[in-house]
């Protein structure tokens, strides 16, 4: 006998037919699906957490890529666990060559957003050690090329007052170009320089220690003793030729670089280099700026 009164209780709450809170169409109720928020899927602390523990190389390498695309903020504690992480990644012996490289790639990468000054110069400090890792047992060694590209693409972002950085980057980078490395490190070794030189100025390799003796002695000197053996040094191909010749020009037309002759002679080198030079492009590029009236 309950039933028959409790259903009619319930339709009296249902709307009426037609009125206006009847069920929603379906194209409205889509609607208001679609305004309903997405939950994150990930936070910055849980790919920092993938990376600090998964040991699994496809995990890694797919985490590595969400960090690199990653467009929302980052708190200062999350900056400072993901560059220890990255650099904890870049070291680990367990994990597959591959996903160390990445690693490394990623640590460049993160230098073109990271904010904390002290975070951003850990993170050249780590590229910089990379690049330096010398030892037969250190297995950073393979490394060097992904820390080469990770300094080249963020250079820029190095602040000219942290001198002691300023020095670190360039002497490794330096250590590269004297060591006559395979022509990729070459490539990338003098592109830091000279990426530094084009966004800083060349007032540093004056300023800091020693910065003007190590572009004398690894950059200018050796093309000036013997500039015939550049074409056909296979160490140091077109591309690093195109850098060299920036690098030079950047030099040879700052005002910075008249009181130790530097830029009368990085000219006199662009001038030698015109009836040698075969590549079109860096030919004409030598030829307008080895003249005095430019």
């Amino acid at each position: 006998m309950k039933t028959p009164l409790l259903l009619c209780a319930l339709w009296a709450l249902l709307p009426a037919v037609g009125s206006a809170q009847s069920v929603l169409s379906f194209p409205d109720f889509f609607l208001q699906l679609s305004e309903i928020p997405t939950p994150e899927l990930s936070r910055m602390e849980d790919l920092i957490r993938v990376v600090s523990v998964s040991r699994d190389s496809r995990e890694l390498i797919e985490t590595l890529r969400s960090i690199d695309n990653w467009t929302r903020g980052v708190t200062a504690e999350e900056e400072m666990l993901l560059v220890a992480a990255l650099q904890s990644a870049a070291s680990n012996p367990v994990l597959d060559a591959s996903v160390r490289a990445k690693a490394v790639d990623s640590l460049g990468r993160a230098c073109l957003w990271l904010q904390s000054d002290v975070r951003l110069s850990d993170a050249f400090l780590a590229l910089v050690d990379i690049v330096k890792a010398d030892h037969p047992l250190d297995n950073r060694r393979d490394l060097r090329l992904p820390a080469l590209m990770g300094l080249a693409r963020a250079i820029h972002r190095v602040p000219s007052f942290n001198r002691s950085l300023v020095e670190s980057i360039l002497n490794a980078s330096f250590d590269v170009i004297h060591d006559n490395s395979a022509a990729q490190e070459n490539i990338l070794a003098l592109a830091v320089v000279q990426k530094y030189l084009l966004s800083h100025g060349s007032a540093d390799l004056f300023r800091c220690r020693g910065l003007d003796r190590r572009f004398e002695a690894e950059i200018l000197g050796p093309v000036e003793m013997n500039l015939p053996s550049l074409y056909g040094d296979m160490n140091r191909p077109l591309e690093y030729r195109y850098h060299l010749v920036r690098a030079l020009i950047l030099v040879g037309w700052s005002r910075h670089a008249d009181q130790s002759n530097l830029r009368h002679r990085c000219r006199q080198v662009l001038r030698n280099m015109e009836p040698l030079e075969t590549d079109p492009q860096l030919r004409r590029l030598v030829e307008t700026y080895s003249r005095d009236s430019r």
